[in-house]
């Protein structure tokens, strides 16, 4: 990961939670780094979004709850164009 986006990365976590806001960790669907997440505040919201991972950038889908990260590949994700082609 270059260095601006692990510092825009550790920026933002900082301010979530600096702000009030909560965050939970997951592991990257393809490279198993830690990951650490924004969650939703309310007990029954759920989030969820395609993400890159902040270390190795594979795209990936992450269902964040108030209590857990789900996160996967999505089937056919490995063969789509990158957002350069």
């Amino acid at each position: 990961m270059s260095q601006s986006k692990q510092t825009a990365y550790t920026h933002y976590i900082a301010t979530v939670l600096k702000n009030g806001g909560r965050a939970l960790g997951y592991l990257c669907p393809a490279c198993e780094s830690p990951i650490m997440t924004e969650t939703p505040l309310d007990d029954d919201e759920v989030m969820d979004r395609m993400t890159a991972c902040p270390f190795c950038e594979v795209v990936h889908l992450k269902m964040v709850s108030f209590h857990s990260v789900r996160a996967i590949i999505p089937s056919g994700a490995e063969d789509a164009p990158s957002m350069g082609e």
